[in-house]
């Protein structure tokens, strides 16, 4: 029962016909004051408020609104002072003893006095959790009637791993709350969504589980569910056909293609010829590049010296094949080793940007695999290029997909033995994770590609998850099942979150790794359609070796201010090192740009910041005016 209810509230009249209230003594002066041990009416957590009429080492005497006295203790009195109204927190309570201490010094009196009063009208206890509820509705000026802190506080008792403050926010944006939507916006916020996490949970156990059931189950039915498992992925592969990308030799300047042509131009004058005319490629230069990198890694100090060798593996070295006039050359050359640096570098590149087979697989490895593919009846078309490593990860994959479709029922083992072999595990395995991250040329495209491509992945996983969950049964499918079930959760959240702003995760891949981005655009119709040229932008990464960015860049015409959060002092410290690289690179084509960097807090919540922020700037003027004041209703 509250300290304050009618319960004990009384009056008696003095000799003058004049009623006074009733006081009630809680608590004790030690040993000048009767005992007085009636404290049920007080609790553990118990939030009260009152004016301090005594103070006594650490014994303090509070006269509530309606003249009940508490005798309690306190740890800490150094703040306190007769006369003084404050709001205290019950920690303990004893037949002999009522502990109280401070509220938290985030509540400033008038504040609490406030929330206590809301909650008084709402018939609520007035705890610190309820205190907390009211308090940030008020700083997100939302109403703190009787109907509304009700609601605040059946949703936190209903999913109690939710924060709060995220059930609040969602409130406040008139989301739908559940607790699949509910656990996605907390995830949102404590930045836990990551979408490539999930990716990389399911690139790994999906063909880890076709690999086990290949090694247990009849071969028919792993014949079959794997065809059909590698169905669905090859429908997405057509979906999204890629280009072949050839890289030129622009990266060269002319004295660098006049050394290289002359390197080349006693075993090869053709490719020489095409090197000065400017039609070669890096492709076309691969063979040279393999062979002068390993030639300069062997060379010796004199062309006597020169007698081939083998690598540690035993094997016979490509320089074998190289006459001594080539290779005399390279090494009179000193320049020509930076421009070999250079064509490696490309070739890497034009590798990654290919999807090629040698990117994943070394060559005993490739070799192996042809051995594989060939008991399946694969194409001896694809072979070469699978031998030498040029395959494309997703044409191999494709081809793999369509010849096991088509294998009869005796083949059935030797599909299962190629399900269960190391090699083809690491191809599905990229295959699945080319296909379901976004490279920044994909992202570059636009909104509909990014488009695009979610809807290729939405039905790859539900039409995956239909799969696995009316074919097998087990730990190992039904936690396959979990993951794809939350990833598409996440895609469906991202939709829904799309009404409030607009919000998109970019699982972007990258030469040597693969991120989890985050983008959110301020883009309310409304204002959009008044300000085309203003837009504003927060970019969440999560770097590998940087850490956790946050980049909020606000455009307006051609003036971008932007703001650089980073997780630490050493990646601040090499942002603002570096920064003017990139105002130098945005100002030559027109921009104004101005960069600051910052150290993002732990407890900086900067989703809810940049929401918050965007939502404010959008008010009017007479609607900001109020903003400093707390409007609400407290009637029930």
């Amino acid at each position: 029962m509250p300290i304050e209810s009618s319960g004990m509230k009384g009056n008696v009249q003095n000799g003058s016909g004049l009623s006074k209230p009733v006081s009630h003594k809680i608590g004790t002066h030690g040993g000048y004051s009767t005992p007085n041990l009636n404290n049920n009416s007080l609790s553990e957590g118990m939030v009260i408020r009152g004016e301090i009429t005594d103070l006594r080492n650490r014994e303090v005497t509070i006269t509530l609104s309606d003249n009940t006295t508490i005798i309690a203790h306190t740890n800490d009195s150094s703040t306190l002072y007769i006369g003084q109204t404050t709001a205290f927190k019950v920690t303990s309570v004893t037949p002999q003893t009522v502990s109280i201490e401070r509220l938290s010094s985030k509540y400033s009196d008038g504040q609490a006095a406030t929330i206590l009063k809301a909650l008084e009208e709402a018939d609520l206890q007035k705890n610190e959790r309820n205190m907390q509820i009211v308090r940030e509705l008020l700083e997100n000026r939302m109403p703190i009637n009787k109907m509304m802190l009700q609601q605040i506080i059946q949703q936190a008792s209903s999913f109690k791993n939710i924060s709060t403050d995220t059930i609040i926010l969602m409130n406040k944006y008139n989301m739908p709350i559940n607790q699949n939507t509910a656990q996605q916006f907390e995830n949102l916020r404590s930045g836990n969504n990551s979408l490539i996490q999930t990716i990389d949970t399911i690139s790994e156990e999906l063909p880890s589980l076709l690999n086990t059931l290949a090694q247990g189950a009849p071969s028919e039915l792993v014949k079959q569910f794997g065809s059909n498992l590698l169905n669905i992925i090859n429908t997405h592969i057509h979906n999204n056909l890629s280009p072949d990308y050839s890289t030129n030799l622009s990266f060269l300047n002319d004295s660098e293609k006049e050394s290289l042509a002359a390197a080349v131009s006693e075993t090869n004058p053709d490719l020489a010829g095409n090197i000065l005319n400017g039609t070669a490629t890096v492709a076309d230069l691969r063979e040279f590049i393999s062979i002068m990198s390993i030639a300069d890694s062997k060379l010796p100090d004199s062309p006597d010296q020169l007698s081939g060798g083998s690598d540690p593996a035993g094997n016979m070295l490509k320089s074998d094949i190289v006459d001594s006039g080539t290779e005399a050359s390279f090494k009179s050359d000193p320049s020509l080793k930076d421009i070999i640096n250079k064509l490696s570098d490309a070739d890497s590149y034009l590798t990654y940007k290919n999807n090629e087979l040698r990117s994943i697989m070394d060559t005993p490895m490739r070799e192996k695999f042809i051995a594989e593919l060939r008991n399946v009846g694969m194409p001896e078309s694809l072979m070469k290029n699978i031998q030498n490593g040029t395959a494309k990860i997703d044409d191999t994959f494709s081809a793999i997909s369509e010849t096991v479709s088509s294998l009869p029922e005796s083949s059935s083992d030797s599909a299962a033995s190629l399900f269960s072999s190391d090699s083809f595990s690491l191809l599905f395995k990229s295959s699945l994770k080319n296909l379901w991250t976004m490279s920044p040329s994909d992202v570059s495209k636009g909104s509909d590609s990014i488009k695009e491509h979610y809807a290729n992945l939405m039905r790859d996983l539900a039409e995956t998850t239909e799969l696995i969950k009316s074919n097998l049964s087990g730990q190992g499918s039904e936690s396959l099942s979990k993951q794809t079930t939350t990833m598409q959760d996440s895609l469906n959240f991202m939709e829904q979150l799309n009404t409030l702003f607009s919000y998109v995760q970019l699982p972007v891949k990258f030469q040597d790794q693969t991120i989890h981005s985050d983008l959110y655009v301020y883009t309310k119709k409304d204002e959009l359609k008044r300000h085309p040229d203003r837009v504003s932008v927060l970019l969440h990464l999560d770097m590998e070796y940087l850490g956790n960015i946050d980049i909020h860049i606000e455009k307006h015409n051609n003036q971008i201010n932007s703001v650089f959060y980073c997780s630490d002092d050493d990646n601040a410290a090499l942002f603002r090192k570096n920064i003017q690289l990139l105002s130098d690179t945005l100002n030559e084509q027109g921009y104004m740009f101005n960069a600051s960097v910052s150290n993002k807090q732990k407890n900086t919540d900067v989703v809810k910041e940049f929401i918050e922020t965007k939502s404010s700037e959008n008010l009017s003027k007479s609607e900001s005016s109020s903003i400093k004041r707390y409007n609400f209703d407290i009637r029930a």
